[in-house]
């Protein structure tokens, strides 16, 4: 899953303009689904070690980003912070079996 500098431009492009609202981040992943696809193509992949590697962002911060954003969109309220840590610490309580690998 490597970037090109075109797809990096457009996705930090598309960032910049989008006001940080969860329809935008509905649009946003309709656009640039790279997680999804991954995901798709070997369900064991580690794609989010991939993702996080590629934007140089903390693996386990990307875990944390992508696990509250997945709670958020299935429950009717936001995740509590002690939730998402246990979620975390025992990936067997994460609802899906794909996103727990």
């Amino acid at each position: 899953m490597i970037l090109t500098k075109a797809q990096y431009d457009e996705i930090a492009q598309c960032l910049v303009s989008v006001p940080p609202t969860r329809q935008s981040l509905r649009k946003l992943k309709q656009r640039f689904p790279r997680y999804l696809n991954g995901v798709v193509k070997n369900g064991a992949a580690p794609v989010l070690l991939d993702l996080a590697n590629e934007v140089d962002y903390a693996p386990s911060l990307m875990a944390r980003l992508i696990l509250e954003r997945f709670l958020q969109e299935h429950e009717e309220t936001p995740p509590s912070k002690s939730i998402i840590n246990s979620m975390l610490r025992d990936p067997s309580q994460i609802p899906d079996g794909v996103l727990a690998n």
